[in-house]
């Protein structure tokens, strides 16, 4: 049985089904939805959206979306200029929305409202999560025990050099009366939307390694959601971590963003940071000056009263010491009498005591010498006695062998034989021996 042929229909025809399909099914009805704007695009007054969702960090669904220009009005005149704010990549929203099929541009959201409150809600609940995450890692208050120099000259700037929140900064730094020396070294980041994060981030670990005295950051003035990236984790944690003091200058209207909570030092703006920064000079300039006056007068009146106690010591020093020196002399003079009687006494005792030893040791020596000069002798004699050439010229003779008395008779045949008489020597050989 063959197959029957395929029912074919044109792109226009299953396109305009789609439609119909769309419309029947939902019409009017419109439905509150929770996504994230992953790109924002504005074109004759119409706003151009990518919608996504995701479960953690990976995208599970997408979708284009766009607000109408009159729509666009009637919810910027409903809720003000916090709809701008509102509308940037990264946010998260809660919409009205209706779902549109068009047989041209295909499948979108046309979003109808927006609930302001839901993205105030996710500013303050992020916020509560950083301050907890950063409370039990005990990183917290980690910039308030930071040593804040009583003078900061030079400044690491990070901030977007194309804001009004910068220029304030800069002009109140440079164009004030008291103090403007200051050294800056800038870092242009992001100040705004999620891609600022990462900046800000890389911003303030390159600020460590600048031998500079404190970190600003700035950023003008700006809605709760303008200012959420100041309440991201990472970006706070990296605050409490830096080594060097952070001061921040985020234009808010009431609420503090936590990197207000875990900086050094936080100002209402930009420009009252840059005053709080010469002031400190000033004020520290003023106190040096009144603190060096201070101890001028001080280092004058101690003068005075030290001279005027100088000059009586020195009187009563010249009365006493004449005193002193008369009452020192004469003990001087006593004891020296006393020193020489007592060295004469003690030379005359050890002068008599020396003659005496001196008879002993004469008597001594005399002995001595003549005990040893009756030992000489006699050991003089004896050495006489016993001299060979007095034996020589008795008539006795003395005989060796190779140099050495014969004490042995053996071997020594046909050998050599040294006779020594007072005469002369006498050499002869062994041809015979006849034993005892």
């Amino acid at each position: 049985m063959a197959n029957p042929e395929p029912t074919i229909y044109t792109l226009t025809n299953l396109t305009r089904s789609l439609e119909n399909h769309f419309d029947n099914t939902f019409g009017n009805k419109t439905f509150w939805v929770k996504a994230e704007l992953s790109k924002v695009n504005v074109s004759s007054g119409r706003r151009y959206i990518e919608l996504v969702d995701s479960e953690k960090d990976n995208v599970t669904s997408k979708i284009q979306a766009i607000i109408w220009s009159n729509t666009y009005i009637a919810i910027k005149n409903k809720s003000g200029k916090i709809i701008d704010s509102i509308l940037q990549a990264g946010n998260k929203v809660l919409i009205e929305v209706k779902i549109q099929y068009d047989k041209i541009y295909g499948l979108k959201l046309l979003i109808v409202d927006l609930d302001l409150s839901y993205s105030f809600g996710d500013v303050e609940k992020l916020k509560k999560e950083t301050i907890d995450k950063l409370k039990k890692e005990m990183i917290f208050n980690d910039q308030k025990s930071i040593y804040m120099p009583v003078i900061a000259k030079r400044i690491a700037l990070i901030s977007s050099v194309d804001t009004s929140g910068y220029k304030d900064f800069v002009t109140e730094l440079k164009t004030n009366n008291y103090y403007r020396n200051f050294i800056v070294k800038e870092f242009d980041s992001k100040v705004q939307g999620k891609a600022a994060i990462p900046q800000i981030i890389k911003a303030i670990t390159s600020a460590n390694e600048y031998d500079v005295d404190v970190i600003v950051i700035l950023r003008g003035g700006g809605s709760k959601i303008d200012l959420n990236i100041f309440n991201d984790y990472k970006l706070c944690k990296a605050i409490c971590e830096s080594k060097l003091p952070v001061l921040t200058g985020i234009g808010h209207e009431t609420d503090e963003v936590v990197a207000d909570l875990v900086a050094r030092k936080s100002l209402i703006t930009p420009t009252a940071l840059a005053k709080s920064l010469y002031l400190s000079v000033a004020t520290f300039n003023t106190n040096l000056v009144n603190s060096y006056k201070a101890l001028q007068v001080a280092t004058n009146i101690q003068l005075r009263n030290k001279k005027e106690e100088f000059e009586r010591t020195r009187k009563d020093l010249s009365i006493n010491s004449t005193s002193i020196l008369n009452e020192a002399s004469q003990k001087l003079i006593h004891f020296k009498h006393n020193i020489s009687d007592k060295l004469n006494n003690i030379l005359n005792e050890h002068s008599h005591k020396l003659v005496i030893n001196y008879d002993k040791v004469k008597l001594l020596s005399i002995d001595l010498i003549r005990h040893h000069e009756l030992d000489l002798n006699s050991k003089l004699k004896l050495i006489d006695i016993l001299n060979p050439k007095r034996l020589l010229n008795s008539g006795y003779s003395i005989a060796t062998i190779d140099n050495k008395n014969i004490l042995e008779l053996d071997n020594i045949i046909g050998k050599e034989m040294k006779t020594e008489t007072d005469k002369g020597i006498i050499y002869s050989k062994v041809t015979n021996i006849k034993k005892h």
